[in-house]
């Protein structure tokens, strides 16, 4: 579906929902990703790190013994975690505000809604692969640069994926249109099939002619 080559992209995928390991996957596939693993909690996940380093981690908000946002922290501030920099998606579906600040000062790259699109996905994952950010350290934060500007792409680098986005609407635009001239046209060929033949009105004459 792109033109951006993602064949050799590594991602981890950590969620307790197996459906949604099956969505993700989907997407992933469709977007050109191959090299997909996936962990069901926690328990195993810096092992996992170290021995098949992902290029980005997605994790869900809601884990097991720890929820994402700590799950963050750790890889940003635990000595045993393998990298610090690591690229960290948070795909979920609590988007409270709360939850949102948190990933943010956690040292998380992007927070990403679900139910997820494919679009959405690609926007996001080509972003970190064509825009690596600098990390900073504030206070207590540290993490990814949190004064980036996400510029979204124009002209001839306008993303593919948009470009199928923008064309299936039209084309459910047009088949919107399309069965509602379809419905309408039907029902005016029940009308004309249930209305009785209406006999033509007759002259005075003709009605006198007609009885003789």
């Amino acid at each position: 579906m792109s033109n951006f080559n993602f064949e050799q992209l590594k991602i981890l995928y950590v969620d307790p929902n197996e459906r949604a390991h099956t969505v993700v996957r989907t997407i992933l596939s469709a977007m050109g990703i191959k090299k997909y693993n996936s962990l069901l909690d926690t328990a195993e996940l810096f092992n996992e790190l170290s021995r098949r380093p992902p290029d980005i981690l997605i994790t869900e908000y809601k884990l097991d013994e720890i929820d994402g946002l700590e799950l963050i922290h750790r890889i940003r501030h635990d000595d045993k975690a393998p990298d610090h920099y690591l690229p960290v998606i948070l795909l979920t579906g609590h988007t409270e505000k709360r939850v949102v600040a948190g990933a943010r000062d956690a040292g998380v790259h992007h927070v990403l809604a679900k139910p997820i699109s494919i679009q959405q996905f690609y926007s996001a994952i080509r972003w970190l692969v064509s825009n690596p950010v600098p990390f900073i350290q504030s206070g207590e934060y540290y993490g990814p640069d949190r004064r980036r500007k996400e510029r979204p792409f124009d002209g001839d680098e306008r993303r593919s994926s948009e470009a199928v986005a923008d064309q299936a609407a039209s084309d459910a635009t047009e088949a919107a249109d399309d069965a509602s001239d379809q419905t309408a046209s039907a029902d005016q060929t029940d009308r004309d099939e249930a209305a009785p033949e209406q006999t033509p009105e007759q002259t005075p004459e003709q009605a006198a002619a007609a009885a003789d």
